[in-house]
């Protein structure tokens, strides 16, 4: 019959538990069931590529991710999509989150930011 379903997942507190640092077993489990019939995506507000997800990317083993609320998509090992916020609107988000005493993470890959 094929994979002509889709099924999608979200990370943190759905596969990922916090308190343990691990995906639960019921969940992987859960997965494997489905991954006959389904196509599986795994969705998070997480890049799933950097070092400290791998590990729990290559659990799950989905056959797409969509990554940091969508401004990366991959299906495979193929990259569909790959958003870059603009330098200025970066550096101003990050001015105000310094102002206000805010904590924010983001992955560098294009440019350089200077922080004073």
């Amino acid at each position: 019959m094929g994979r002509n379903k889709i099924v999608s997942v979200d990370f943190d507190l759905t596969l990922f538990e916090h308190d343990t640092r691990r995906i639960t077993p019921s969940a992987l489990e859960a997965i494997e069931k489905l991954r006959p019939d389904y196509f599986i995506v795994l969705a998070s507000g997480r890049d799933m590529y950097t070092a400290g997800m791998r590990n729990y990317l290559n659990q799950i083993n989905p056959d797409a991710v969509i990554h940091a609320n969508g401004a990366r998509i991959s299906i495979g090992t193929k990259e569909i999509r790959d958003y870059f916020w603009p330098k200025e609107l970066l550096e101003a988000v990050i001015q105000t989150v310094r102002d206000k005493g805010w904590c924010i993470g983001a992955n560098r890959r294009d440019y350089e930011i200077k922080l004073t």
